[in-house]
């Protein structure tokens, strides 16, 4: 009887072998091919057993590898959230085709995965450069230079990007997020708002886009962005912030009642306490905010 490591020995030859045999007669478009099928078939990992014995196993003299090979095997490991797996196949693939702008775009993706910002800014930056242009790309350049800390850059992408007219409500927030963080309020809100456009019902892109408001002054469009919130959908901090656009709007009656019943429904929290106080404050009523 043979060991069981010797029978494993000898499957996983005979598997490279059927591999190999499998390039031989139907070569890299046959393999590819059947390794989509298995993708739309969920089986991930037989798809890139296949791909991976004929990128890894072609060795001899005339073993250039077709860059779409390494390609899908950078996007099943990426779909499988292997990040570095996937970002060393993006990079087997662009060594074969250094000029192709949608291998720079996945390789950034896959930096993206692994939260590095800066080298994923790099390739987004490329892959534009090289003439791939559509909205994700220029979407993921301005959030990965914003993320990376080059505000500049970041901004005239967001501002590239916004000119887009994208319709992606999730993309638009992408964006929306961290120019908010450095403080570019009038692009954030541009972003908030396409995105509640596309998506009316989002609580995320109408709270930011009142906070954006807020944060510029406008007090009146951020009470009725927060007024136009379900009744069931609001919550103690959209709440606060009502009351507190209101009563910079000069609103103090609604403000000051709408702080009472944020404190009266949770007497343990401390926001609604502080946001009143400051309230208070700004009237010159100091003696009520202690």
């Amino acid at each position: 009887m043979r060991h069981p490591a010797v029978c494993v020995q000898v499957a996983t030859v005979l598997l490279a072998a059927s591999v190999s045999a499998l390039a031989t007669e139907v070569g890299s478009e046959g393999l590819l091919a059947e390794a989509r099928d298995l993708r739309r078939g969920g089986e991930l990992d037989a798809a890139a057993r296949i791909l991976v014995e004929a990128a890894d196993g072609n060795t001899g003299p005339d073993s250039a590898v077709p860059a779409e090979v390494y390609r899908s095997i950078g996007e099943i490991r990426l779909q499988q959230g292997r990040a570095r797996d996937a970002l060393r196949r993006f990079e087997q693939a662009l060594a074969a085709a250094p000029g192709q702008g949608v291998l720079r775009f996945q390789a950034g993706l896959a930096c993206r995965a692994l939260a590095d910002e800066r080298s994923a800014s790099e390739h987004f930056a490329e892959a534009v450069r090289l003439g791939f242009r559509p909205a994700a790309a220029i979407m993921h350049l301005a959030a990965s230079y914003l993320r990376s800390g080059q505000a500049s850059a970041g901004l005239n992408a967001a501002r590239q990007f916004l000119d887009m007219e994208p319709r992606s409500h999730q993309s638009l927030l992408q964006v929306g997020r961290p120019l908010f963080d450095h403080f570019f309020y009038e692009d954030a809100l541009r972003a908030f708002r396409a995105a509640l456009a596309n998506e009316p019902g989002s609580f995320e892109a109408r709270m930011l886009a009142a906070l954006s408001s807020h944060q510029l002054g406008r007090h009146e469009d951020t009470v009725n962005l927060l007024r136009g919130l379900m009744p069931s959908a609001s919550t103690a901090e959209s709440e606060a912030l009502l009351a507190s656009a209101l009563a910079a709007s000069g609103r103090a009656e609604e403000s000051d009642r709408l702080f009472h019943e944020l404190i009266r429904d949770d007497p343990a929290s401390p926001h609604a306490y502080i946001n009143l106080a400051f309230s208070l404050l700004d009237r010159g009523l100091a003696d009520q905010a202690e």
